[in-house]
């Protein structure tokens, strides 16, 4: 599942952002054509957020190069989105992502942060001594360039797992 969850201060502010997603549909470069759900929700300190999903994807993560290509192709349309818009406080897009960090947390690790892809409004960072890595995003945001999905062979196929396993028990003796 690739999404992207926007977080905001206020509800109000969030109902009319899932919009922008569910009118899209898009063709990628395999042919694949998606198309986005989306869902609003609060976090454990009461923040609003909207995810977004595409659909016609993996829900069990990245088990193939192919599927990292297609979802870093889906991630990097995301975030050409998300350029055009400055009505949320941080996102950040990804497999996996929901609710990656509370805003309480966000602020505690600010000024050490290094997440690919994570996009802050910039008054977020006012008072904030060192940020490494972070690059302007649109007049409102900045960001630490997107990376991409990558395929792990050793997260999703079994076989490679119990082989390097095997490998480090035989190392310990």
């Amino acid at each position: 599942m690739l999404s992207d969850p926007r977080h905001f201060a206020r509800r109000e502010w969030l109902v009319s952002y899932p919009r922008y997603f569910e009118r899209r549909k898009w063709l990628v470069s395999s042919h694949c054509k998606s198309r986005y759900q989306t869902d609003i929700f609060q976090d454990m300190e009461k923040n609003w957020w909207c995810r977004v999903c595409a659909n016609n994807l993996s829900e069990v993560g990245i088990t193939t190069p192919e599927s990292a290509y297609m979802m870093t192709e889906l991630g990097i349309l995301f975030y050409q989105i998300l350029r055009l818009t400055a009505s949320f406080r941080y996102a950040l897009v990804g497999v996996e992502v929901d609710e990656f960090r509370t805003y309480s947390e966000l602020m505690e690790d600010l000024p050490d942060l290094s997440i690919p892809g994570l996009v802050l409004a910039q008054n977020l960072t006012e008072g904030v001594e060192t940020m490494p890595g972070f690059k302007p995003f649109n007049s409102t945001h900045i960001w630490q360039p997107y990376e991409g999905e990558t395929y792990t062979p050793l997260k999703v196929a079994t076989d490679f797992k119990t082989q390097l396993d095997e490998l480090l028990t035989l190392a310990t003796i």
